[in-house]
């Protein structure tokens, strides 16, 4: 048999995993609605939605790098 302090310790975990999951469970919710808004319905949608944005950061990264290259052709630097 179990004394009073157990059965508090065990009431308070429980109390506390009850508040761990519903946190939890805001957290997919909030994350569901995020990707919803981002077009993505499903989860068989997620991979090309990465692929998607990987490729646009890729191309986005070679543009920066150009015109980085022609920034540094156009100005002085061993004057800064």
């Amino acid at each position: 048999m179990i004394d009073v302090n157990e059965f508090e310790r065990m009431v308070k975990k429980v109390e506390t995993l009850k508040e761990k999951q519903a946190r939890a469970s805001g957290t997919i919710e909030s994350t569901e609605r995020q990707l919803a808004d981002l077009g993505v319905t499903d989860m068989d949608t997620i991979d090309d939605f990465i692929k998607e944005k990987e490729a646009e950061c890729t191309s986005l990264e070679e543009v920066i790098a150009s015109e980085y290259e022609k920034l540094k052709g156009m100005y002085s630097w061993q004057f800064v």
